[in-house]
């Protein structure tokens, strides 16, 4: 039941912009343009405890505000557009669903489970059906019209070995995700260049803030080839302020570098230039944009979306092909 949720709604949100934007056509409506400090400074008015701003790109031309477990839209000119979160939007809804089976931060360890769980079988598996004696063109033939546990046990071993290198893909960048970012984590601890550690803390809490063309003029100068895409306000007075940046060619739509500054004097108290670090760490930041398919454009989100119909399709001839043997057992038990 678990795999069926998960391959369902992990579909689904491969193309969960163009749904959203059909769903929402107001977000598409043309409107004059705010600068991005203009419009932070505007948000201060109107949604005083926002925490982070997603900002417009050429697809998604509005800026995404997150507050709490609700998201708020804003046209470019800062007219609010519509507010979405887990119980009002079924979009939302099915994020939530995939992300942590709607449990928290337990979904989230037993999506891990579920992680590790799907691998072993994948592995497996490939083991016992992976080619030796036969060849390749005798393992892929379906046996359909023998029927019984032949056709299962041909259907299911052919599927298995077709889509077995994007299920595992997906398996495997699933995985590193779950446990809250750990395994990624641990993959990107080998690297002797490793991202630097965030800042918490501020030595001084901040009295106040400079105004925000200040505060991202100095952000976007510590890394200036790379693209703003996110803000996050300070959480409190002693908390920096982070920018998200995306350098060139980063796989990762929002990018996984940055910059963290001291709101009240723009120092930059962090820095993190993605093409710094070591291979692991590089390999770690490609997990999400491979696994929600960010990255290679429709066709790789059309392989992905057929590799999770061949994994619904496994499932069924693995339980089919059980339930005939079973049934074969109980047959030759009963015959004198």
């Amino acid at each position: 039941m678990v795999l069926l949720i998960l391959v369902i709604s992990g579909t689904i949100l491969l193309w969960k912009n163009p749904l959203l934007h059909i769903q929402y056509p107001q977000l598409l409506t043309p409107t004059s343009t705010l600068p991005t400090a203009d419009f932070l400074a505007h948000l201060d008015q109107q949604l005083p405890d926002w925490r982070t701003v997603r900002l417009p790109e050429p697809d998604q031309p509005y800026y995404l505000v997150y507050r709490g477990e609700q998201k708020w839209y804003y046209a470019l000119d800062g007219q609010w557009l519509l507010t979405r979160d887990t119980d009002t939007d079924w979009l939302a809804f099915t994020e939530s669903l995939h992300h942590h089976l709607l449990l928290g931060e337990f979904g989230d360890t037993v999506l891990g489970f579920v992680s590790i769980g799907s691998l072993l079988l994948l592995l497996l598996g490939l083991y016992q059906s992976w080619p030796r004696a036969q060849r390749w063109s005798q393992m892929l033939q379906w046996r359909w019209q023998q029927g019984g546990i032949a056709r299962w046990y041909t259907s299911h071993r052919s599927t298995g070995l077709i889509f077995s290198l994007l299920l595992g893909l997906t398996v495997v960048t699933g995985l590193m995700l779950s446990f809250h970012g750990v395994p990624a984590r641990w993959l990107a601890s080998v690297d002797s260049k490793q991202a630097p550690a965030p800042i918490s803390t501020l030595s001084s809490p901040t009295e106040s803030m400079l105004p925000w063309a200040t505060l991202l003029a100095a952000g976007t100068q510590a890394i200036p080839d790379a693209r703003l895409t996110m803000v996050s306000r300070p959480a409190g007075p002693d908390k920096p302020l982070t920018l998200r940046l995306q350098v060139p060619d980063e796989w990762h739509p929002n990018g996984r570098g940055g910059v963290q500054l001291h709101p009240g004097s723009g120092e930059v108290l962090s820095l993190y230039d993605v093409r710094t670090v070591g291979p692991a760490t590089r390999l770690a930041n490609t997990m999400y944009p491979l696994h929600a398919g960010k990255v290679g454009g429709l066709g790789y989100q059309i392989v992905l979306a057929l590799s999770s119909i061949g994994s619904l399709f496994l499932a069924w001839s693995a339980l089919r092909l059980w339930r005939k043997r079973r049934q074969r057992s109980l047959e030759c038990s009963l015959s004198p």
